[in-house]
C-alpha cells in the first residue's frame, strides 16, 4: 500500500503545487501568492506525498489555511487529479481537524464554488456546515461562495 505523508510546504514544492494548481482550478493562484503565503506568519501550508511501494515519493496534492485568534480559515486544497478520489483529500481535511484542534482552535470556516459539489460533499461528510454566501465571490464567473463551517467545541 502507498505511505501518505504530509509535511510543511516549502519553495521548493512550488513547480509542483503550480502544477497541479493550474489542472485543479479555472482561476489559479500565482507562484507569487503561494510564496507569499509560505512568508505569511499565520498561514500554513502542507504538501502531501505518496510513497509509491518504494518506486519514489511524489507530491500530490497540498493545502493553505490562515490560524488567526482561535479561528482558522482554509484558503486552498488540492489533489492532483489522477490521484483523486482515493481519500486523499479526506485525509488533508482530517489532518487540518486535527492540526487545529491541537492548537485548540474553536472554529474552522471555508468558502467553496457551489458547483464544486464533490468538494462539498466532502466538506459535508467532514462535519462542515453551511452558514452563509458570499455573492459574486468568484470573479472568473461571478459564482457565489458557500461559506461552510465547523465548530470543533474542545473534542
Amino acid at each position: 500500500m502507498d505511505r501518505i505523508m504530509i509535511s510543511e510546504m516549502t519553495e521548493v514544492d512550488l513547480r509542483e503545487v503550480l502544477a497541479i494548481e493550474r489542472r485543479s482550478f479555472p482561476m489559479p493562484w500565482s507562484g507569487g501568492m503561494f510564496k507569499a503565503e509560505l512568508s505569511v506568519d499565520c498561514s500554513h501550508d502542507f504538501a502531501v506525498r505518496l510513497n509509491l511501494n518504494g518506486k519514489g515519493e511524489i507530491l500530490v496534492g497540498y493545502m493553505c489555511f490562515w490560524l488567526i485568534h482561535g479561528e482558522a480559515h482554509l484558503l486552498n486544497i488540492a489533489v492532483k487529479p489522477d490521484f483523486r478520489r482515493r481519500g486523499l483529500g479526506t485525509h488533508l481535511m482530517r489532518f487540518f481537524i486535527d492540526f487545529c484542534r491541537a492548537k485548540r482552535v474553536k472554529k474552522l470556516t471555508l468558502d467553496v464554488r457551489p458547483s464544486n459539489r464533490p468538494a462539498m460533499e466532502m466538506y459535508r461528510k467532514m462535519g462542515f456546515q453551511k452558514e452563509g454566501f458570499r455573492r459574486r465571490y468568484y470573479v472568473d464567473n461571478g459564482e457565489d461562495a458557500i461559506i461552510m463551517g465547523l465548530k470543533l467545541n474542545g473534542r
